[in-house]
């Protein structure tokens, strides 16, 4: 039987000691993985200054589960923080957030998704693997003032590929 709800939330070298939700997002259909967490936005009369703490590109480490048996639910980086309504959010996204960064522009001419996203890949000088299985070619695709991210969910977006 489940009685007690735990967790344990790391933000670069914070654990937090407060929480009001987490919820986390995934699916095939989603580009990036995500996860909001809400903390109350005072503790003991005093509001609490997080910014002193945490920073944009933290990593991010939410475990969940009941009764001491923690699972690693979502592993990201801290995408933006939100100080609305009395409260704090915090936008957190997967690996995914490290495709945001500015990739040179280019025009590519008979070319495909994997030979696209391996340029991504280069520009950002991500060490992630690429394991591309599908063979959908385009004739022009274009790179103006874009970030891999951008490139990589305009992809989506016309392939509908998960």
């Amino acid at each position: 039987m489940f009685l007690n709800m735990d967790w344990e939330i790391k933000i670069g070298s914070y654990k937090l000691g407060l929480l009001s939700g987490c919820e986390i997002h995934r699916s095939v259909d989603l580009l990036a993985a995500t996860c909001t967490i809400s903390l109350p936005g005072s503790a003991y009369n005093q509001a609490l200054k997080i910014e002193d703490y945490i920073k944009r590109g933290d990593k991010v480490s939410v475990s969940l589960g009941y009764n001491g048996q923690l699972n690693q639910e979502f592993n990201g980086y801290l995408h933006t923080i939100h100080t609305d309504d009395g409260k704090l959010t915090l936008d957190c996204e997967d690996e995914l957030f490290t495709f945001r960064k500015n990739v040179a522009d280019n025009q590519f001419s008979k070319t495909t998704i994997k030979d696209i996203v391996t340029y991504c890949l280069s520009q950002i000088r991500s060490t992630l693997k690429l394991d591309c299985t599908l063979t959908i070619d385009y004739d022009k695709f274009v790179i103006s003032k874009a970030q891999a991210y951008d490139v990589l969910k305009k992809l989506k977006e016309e392939t509908k590929a998960n």
